[in-house]
Parts: structure tokens; C-alpha cells; sequence
């Protein structure tokens, strides 16, 4: 009953909450109990750029059934897409983007998402299918910058899974390639727009698509999983020099210490 009434409560307040939670530990524990509920469950969304759409958010957030999660992400996200318009989500979890973004671009565009845990690839293609979404496709495949297999460490939330950085690791194998090469083997139409979140390999990503990059110029967001070095190296050697611009989602600055943020590369010309 309780879940149920968070999800008519007004976003702003919800997202209040969420902030008090770390000063209240009592509100914490609360707090935690609901998002588990919700996040356990089927149903619609209740706000955000994705309100009305069906979405099973087991194994993901609370705020992607409420459509808390990210808003001034998901506000930019959709900015930049509009009807037949083709979206790449690079560490698609369980599809809450993908599903956003079979709205946006609608039937004549196209969503192609790569998640490479198949419980969450599976879900992320349920999610599609719950809203009659054809033209979304799932790939299990992890985006890096070479092609070939990589372990994949899971860790305790499905979001957090990532490719093991180390020669070895508890995890499953799974295959990689780079956007270059998957774009020519499946045949998929050039990207209007790229989000990647793939827990800090997103610009072993970036590397891996140079030629996509410069013959189509798609908008890139990442998150930046405190990798500001590379972050700045990447810019420089790669995207600078094929006319991209860089800011942070709320057009400031690039931040110079190493915190989790998010960026736009953005073409001159887009």
C-alpha cells in the first residue's frame, strides 16, 4: 500500500526525500523498504519523459517505475531526440532508456540497445515488447574498443556490472566489439544519439567508434565514472579534433576533480 502512495506523490518531493534519507537513518531504512517494493514490480510510469509507458523495473530502481530516475538526464536525453531519430544505449540494463527512447523517435526510427547480462537484456527486450516496441532491438554484446570476449564481473545491483578491469575475476565471459564493426555487421542505421553508462570502460567505448563518429557525427552522453583524466586525454586526441564540443549536462564547466558527473559531446554543426 505504501509504494502505492509514493507513486502519486509530486517528483520533487520524492527526490527531497531521497536527499534527506542521509541525514535521517530512520528515513533511510524507510525509504530503502518502499524502493525495494516498487522496484520489485510491474506497472506504469508514473513522471518523467517516460509517464504512461509499461515498464517491469524488477532488478533495476524504484525510480524508474516512479520516473525519478535522472530527470535532468533523461530532460536532455530527450531533447535531442525526435521522431526517426536512432538511438545507441551502450549499457542498457534492464532498458529503461531504450524504452524512453521507443517513444521519442516512434516506429519510423530505431533503438538499438547492447547490455551483455542476459537476465537484464532479456528484460530490457520484455520492456520494449510491454509497449509494442518493434522497433527497439537488444543486443547482449558489451561496446569497447576491441572486438574479442571479456570477463564481466556482477556485482550486488545488476546496474553495476561491469567489465573486469583485472587479468582475472569472479564473473561470466562475455563478448565485446566495438560500434565500428557491429554498425557493419548487423547493418544498423548511423546514431543520432549515443548514451553510454557502462561502469568505467565508457571510453574504451568512445575509442571503438572513431569511424562512426566522424562519418556521422552523433550527440555522445556519458556518464563519467570519475575518470577525469581520461575523460580530458579522450577529448583531446580523439573527439576535439573531429569538431566536438564538451560540457557538463547543465552546460558548466568541466568539473577537475574526480567525481561522478555527466557530459555532452556535442558536434559544432548538430
Amino acid at each position: 500500500m505504501l509504494h502505492k502512495i509514493v507513486r502519486v506523490l509530486p517528483p520533487g518531493f520524492i527526490r527531497a526525500c531521497g536527499r534527506l534519507q542521509f541525514q535521517y537513518p530512520w528515513l533511510g531504512s524507510l525509504l530503502r523498504r518502499v524502493a525495494r517494493s516498487i522496484a520489485s514490480n510491474e506497472g506504469v510510469i508514473a513522471n518523467g519523459v517516460g509517464k504512461g509507458l509499461l515498464f517491469n523495473a524488477t532488478g533495476g530502481y524504484a525510480g524508474y517505475l516512479l520516473g525519478t530516475t535522472e530527470v535532468e538526464e533523461q530532460q536532455a536525453f530527450a531533447g535531442f531526440l525526435k521522431p526517426g531519430g536512432v538511438f545507441y544505449d551502450l549499457g542498457a540494463n534492464i532498458g529503461f532508456y531504450s524504452t524512453l527512447a521507443g517513444r521519442l523517435v516512434g516506429e519510423m526510427g530505431a533503438v538499438y540497445a547492447f547490455e551483455p547480462f542476459p537476465e537484464s537484456a532479456e528484460r530490457a527486450r520484455q520492456n520494449a515488447a510491454r509497449n509494442g516496441f518493434a522497433h527497439v532491438q537488444i543486443f547482449e554484446l558489451a561496446v569497447s574498443d576491441a572486438n574479442g570476449t571479456a570477463n564481466f564481473a556482477l556485482l550486488d545491483k545488476s546496474a553495476s556490472h561491469r567489465i573486469n578491469q583485472e587479468e582475472s575475476g569472479a564473473g561470466i565471459e562475455v563478448r565485446c566489439v566495438t560500434l565500428d564493426d557491429i554498425i557493419v555487421e548487423k547493418g544498423l542505421r548511423p546514431p543520432t544519439l549515443i548514451m553510454i553508462d557502462i561502469e568505467g570502460a565508457e571510453f574504451a567505448a568512445i575509442r571503438g567508434m572513431k569511424g562512426t563518429l566522424a562519418a556521422h557525427k552523433p550527440v555522445i552522453m556519458v556518464e563519467v565514472h570519475w575518470l577525469v583524466k581520461e575523460l580530458h586525454e579522450t577529448y583531446e586526441a580523439l573527439l576535439k579534433p573531429l569538431g566536438y564540443t564538451v560540457c557538463t549536462l547543465d552546460g558548466s564547466p568541466l568539473p577537475t576533480e574526480e567525481i561522478r558527473y555527466h557530459v555532452i559531446f556535442e558536434p559544432t554543426s548538430a
